[in-house]
């Protein structure tokens, strides 16, 4: 960051990128830096500030070059100064294996043996999972609130008309779960060993990525990060609608980003079994837009955001995603 005088004249304007927070770029001088300024909310207590602001100072570490540059912070205002990043976003015709082989490294230098003394002090990622039995409850409990759902619009009554689709979907897709959980005589309450628990970017995949002209890909958004079950990391990855991967690069994705992970035929067991699950959970995300809270969260993102038309775009994202069920829930066994 190149040193200016107190009067150097700067710009600041809006940055548009879907997301929770305010994004911005400040232009000063012949320089631009870009600026993050986090939700807050009395109905979200994530302390989304913090949580990014430790991972990255790991990540910086840990692999560097993978993620942008911290500047400045202040916890006051609950903003973050980064280098800019001169890249574009990426689209599911620009993902190849290059792309999903330089996430998987991302993946392993977090978790490589010599980065793990310092990051002890990380917390949990959000929504952190270490038994299947956890994540089947957290997912109950997402279709739980969409159900709750109050129908004062055309958009709410068909929230509801696909949560009811999705909770039939849900009880054959959890009882495959079950079915496939014996066969591989994996315990649904079984907790996952302390040794095979992961450090996540969360929110992991191309939609929070950038790509700079010699193809080097940037990550970004760390606010759920943490540590976190690998199954979940991988399956997030692959569910995530924004930026889809390529569903036959799972098995691709899982070689080398579980590479390195103890018990890691185990560990793969566990995705294989797990990944319809993120789907469902995906399928709720898109339809946050439905509850007050997340709402409120987008909105501060995107002052000027179309209400109605976004509920219907996201809607559709998640009838999309039950469609792919088609009546019949494919687990691995």
């Amino acid at each position: 960051m190149k040193v200016k005088d107190q009067d150097t004249p700067f710009t600041l304007t809006p940055y548009n990128r879907i997301g929770n927070n305010r994004t911005y770029l400040l232009h000063a001088g012949e320089d631009t830096f870009f600026v993050k300024y986090f939700f807050q909310n009395e109905g979200d207590l994530r302390d989304r500030f913090n949580t990014e602001l430790a991972f990255i100072r790991y990540a910086e570490k840990a692999a560097p070059g993978f993620t942008p540059r911290i500047l400045a912070a202040d916890p006051v205002s609950k903003l973050i100064l980064y280098e800019y990043i001169q890249g574009k976003p990426l689209n599911k015709e620009s993902i190849s294996e290059n792309e999903v082989k330089q996430a998987a490294d991302f993946f392993k230098k977090l978790n490589s043996k010599a980065s793990h003394s310092d990051s002890v002090y990380l917390p949990n990622a959000s929504e952190a999972c270490f038994s299947i039995a956890e994540h089947i409850k957290l997912i109950d409990d997402r279709i739980g609130q969409l159900s709750a759902i109050i129908p004062s619009s055309q958009e709410d009554i068909g929230a509801l008309v696909l949560v009811n689709r999705m909770k039939s979907i849900w009880v054959e897709l959890v009882s495959n779960i079950h079915t496939a959980c014996g066969i591989q005589q994996i315990g649904l309450n079984e907790e996952l060993p302390v040794a095979c628990k992961v450090l996540s970017p969360s929110d992991f995949g191309f939609h929070n990525a950038l790509t700079t002209e010699t193809g080097k890909l940037t990550f970004l958004d760390f606010e759920y990060a943490g540590w976190d079950d690998p199954a979940k990391m991988s399956g997030d990855f692959f569910a995530q609608i924004q930026v889809p991967v390529p569903a036959e690069m799972f098995e691709y994705f899982l070689s080398l980003a579980f590479s390195e992970l103890p018990e890691k035929n185990y560990l793969k067991k566990r995705a294989r079994i797990l990944l319809p699950l993120f789907h469902i959970k995906w399928a709720c995300i898109a339809m946050n837009i439905f509850l007050p809270v997340h709402l409120e969260r987008r909105k501060f993102s995107n002052p000027g955001l179309e209400v109605v038309a976004f509920k219907k775009n996201q809607l559709q994202k998640a009838a999309d995603i039950l469609q792919t069920f088609q009546n019949k829930t494919n687990v691995v066994h």
